[in-house]
């Protein structure tokens, strides 16, 4: 038998051999996690945080996001709706700050804050809002159009669909990308719940989750200032951090928003979607 005060310093040496090698095991999934992204931004990266598509007008500089502006007055009136949202009580915290108009090779690029500012890997989800996919005053042709298009998604019965994203389904393991832009749709509220259960990958992100769409809800069920049509709610969180605290938030696009004076009925179905949906993940994962 090994003397008392040799077994204490071996035990002390394999306690921090068994350390070091947590360390270099954690250091070695980081720099995974880290190598993938870097991949990813050699082939495209920025617009990899892009969920819902539109990778070629939209320009990431450090804190700041700038969209091109669509034609047809739709920049425009985005720009105008976000001034509004400034000065909103509800909107001043979910959407983008406003930060001007540039022009970049003679056109028009909206310059806003940028959700995703400081991760080194965002994972991104967006959710589009609403049972009416449709602007009123739209073509009868294009009202058509987008009424198939939402009674063939999960959009006219749940008013959510998950227009594109990425899950984390183990730290330093490859994006695993979800949502019709992806071409992989989720087609009902059970794969809706099993996609956000998947994306919200700690109890700190899936209760965060819960808060904001109890928040959301409420706001839709008692504001009756404006009605959205295409507008998300967009989702973020930094996927280079084994154990994600942080869940960012927001609501994206705004170019079909209308000032009216009668509840958003169309959103508030997919507000109370997303709450029953996210009470139902917080529950699922405290079993």
């Amino acid at each position: 038998l090994l003397p008392s005060s040799m077994r204490d310093r071996v035990a002390v040496a394999a306690a921090l051999g068994l350390a070091a090698v947590g360390v270099a095991v954690f250091a070695w999934r980081r720099r995974q996690a880290l190598k993938q992204f870097v991949w990813a931004s050699q082939h495209g990266a920025e617009k990899a945080t892009v969920a819902g598509g539109h990778e070629d007008s939209i320009m990431l500089e450090g804190d700041r996001l700038l969209k091109k502006q669509q034609n047809q007055g739709r920049g425009a009136r985005e720009v105008e709706f976000l001034k509004k949202a400034a000065n909103h009580p509800f909107l001043k915290d979910w959407a983008p700050v406003l930060y001007g108009v540039r022009e970049i090779n003679g056109e028009a690029w909206t310059e806003m804050s940028n959700l995703t500012a400081g991760m080194d890997m965002p994972v991104v989800l967006d959710l589009k809002l609403g049972t009416q996919t449709w602007t009123p005053g739209c073509s009868e042709e294009k009202r058509k159009y987008h009424e198939a298009k939402a009674k063939a998604s999960t959009s006219l019965k749940l008013g959510v669909r998950v227009t594109g994203g990425t899950i984390r389904n183990g730290f330093g393991e490859e994006l695993e990308s979800i949502g019709y832009k992806k071409k992989k749709e989720v087609r009902s509220e059970a794969e809706l719940r099993d996609c956000l259960g998947r994306y919200l990958c700690s109890d700190v992100m899936r209760r965060e989750f819960l808060e904001k769409m109890r928040a959301l809800h409420a706001w839709f069920s008692t504001q009756s200032d404006f009605h959205f049509f295409g507008t998300s709610v967009l989702l973020a969180f930094d996927g280079s951090v084994e154990c994600p605290s942080e869940l960012r938030v927001g609501m994206i696009d705004f170019p079909h928003v209308q000032e009216v004076n009668t509840p958003d009925e169309s959103c508030k179905a997919g507000a109370a979607t997303l709450l029953r949906v996210a009470a139902d993940v917080v529950q699922a994962s405290s079993k």
